[in-house]
């Protein structure tokens, strides 16, 4: 077969510059060329990197060649969808508080179900009302008097409709209004979803005055409420389209083709076996700098009740200020937030941990393990570089599995070629 190599045509992601390109890989074994993270390249592909542009542009036309030839099942094509989930597109223009806090829940019981849905926004459901067998309006709050009466031909044709929060109190102006008797019960194939606080699972909070709570986002397995909503939907909408024992963490989407009786289905599994977690790449507490990197402010909130038990997953267990991106605490238990070169807040860019009673940002030797560089691999002397080159990376194990198994594909190809 010869030897495999790999050439790395650029490492960085949508920054890349005049020194690195897009993230792009080409790996050779046996003659044969596979690319793997097609970034864009530069015009002096040959003369800068020795690769001619036909190693870079060949997989790209075998790819192209493959679409080709499915094109039966992925063009023209449609997405199946059971239910049609509706987004607060006027809410979030304004924006609005918490708008979004229903949508995510529910969002997040119809993945963990592998209910075949989809979105649209709200100023679409005069177009749109029609394309679904059930409409979920989880609290939206502004509907112009067109919009509810789409919804209530889609309901008089025989469709289904899930009502949450203050749907239907506003018009679109945010003019106040009394809720259309269509939203105030459930009657026949109307169901309202009774639950007005969208933040589950409160936990105390060990902070400094008042001991608030923070909301814990369960998957579907561990929430009761999530279970209930689930198993009434499913009676609202006579059974589900798609049926399946696979588990919460694999997603779903299926949509059909124009010209063939064949549906396509594309599943996703999210979770891997591998027992990893962030306590595993933390340095000891005696190594120098550690104490620069803990945040210690007033406005720090921790959970009363932390993770015991290492998940497949970041734990998320306090925050700093409001919360937002790079103001949220994680556990060690779990895994690590995605490392970003440009992030903002005061976790910026490798997220907080809470160790040993603080939360800290992480070292860059621990962003080196989390992205599993190898030991030995040789840090810039600025902590702030470290972080950028890692938040641009790939990490080198994933990286390194892909090419096994490609290597693995294309020798089990050549042997049956043989």
């Amino acid at each position: 077969m010869g030897k495999a190599t790999l050439h790395a045509l650029g490492t960085g992601d949508g920054w890349a510059g005049d020194s690195r390109g897009h993230s792009a890989f080409i790996y050779r074994l046996g003659g044969r060329t596979l690319l793997v993270d097609c970034g864009a390249i530069c015009s002096c592909l040959e003369a800068a990197t020795g690769v001619a542009p036909e190693d870079y542009f060949g997989p790209i036309i075998r790819y192209q060649r493959f679409v080709a030839d499915h094109e039966d099942l992925l063009h023209p094509a449609t997405p199946i969808s059971q239910v049609g989930l509706v987004y607060p597109r006027r809410a979030e223009r304004l924006s609005e508080e918490d708008y979004l806090d229903a949508l995510k829940r529910i969002a997040e019981w119809l993945e963990d179900a592998h209910v075949l849905y989809d979105l649209l926004f709200d100023d679409q459901l005069t177009e749109r009302a029609g394309e679904f067998s059930t409409l979920i309006l989880p609290d939206i709050r502004r509907l112009a008097d067109a919009e509810i009466a789409a919804v209530q031909r889609h309901v008089d044709a025989g469709g289904a409709l899930v009502v949450a929060g203050a749907t239907g109190t506003m018009d679109a102006e945010g003019g106040k209004r009394e809720q259309d008797p269509l939203f105030t019960g459930s009657v026949g194939s109307v169901f309202r979803w009774q639950s007005t606080d969208w933040q589950p699972e409160t936990t105390v909070i060990r902070t400094l005055p008042g001991e608030p709570e923070m909301p814990v986002y369960p998957h579907l397995p561990d929430s009761p409420e999530g279970q209930a909503f689930i198993a009434r939907l499913e009676d609202l909408c006579d059974g589900f389209w798609l049926r399946t024992d696979a588990p919460w963490s694999v997603r779903a989407r299926a949509w059909r083709a124009e010209g063939t009786a064949a549906v396509p289905v594309h599943w996703i599994n999210y979770r891997q076996d591998e027992d990893v977690a962030i306590e595993d790449v933390l340095l000891s507490a005696d190594v120098p700098g550690l104490d620069d990197l803990v945040i210690r402010r007033p406005d720090t909130f921790v959970s009363a009740e932390l993770p015991v038990a290492r998940e497949l997953r970041p734990l998320r267990v306090g925050t700093v200020g409001k919360g937002g991106q790079g103001e949220r605490i994680y556990s060690v238990k779990g895994h690590a937030v995605t490392l970003s070169a440009f992030g903002g807040g005061v976790g910026a860019k490798t997220g907080m941990y809470l160790v040993d009673g603080e939360p800290r940002r992480l070292h860059p030797e621990e962003c080196r393990r989390v992205m599993t560089f190898p030991e030995g691999f040789k840090l810039h002397p600025k902590r702030n570089v470290c972080y950028k080159q890692f938040g641009n990376s790939v990490a080198v194990k994933v990286v390194r599995l892909i090419f096994e198994q490609a290597e693995r594909a294309l020798r089990e190809k050549a042997r049956l070629a043989a």
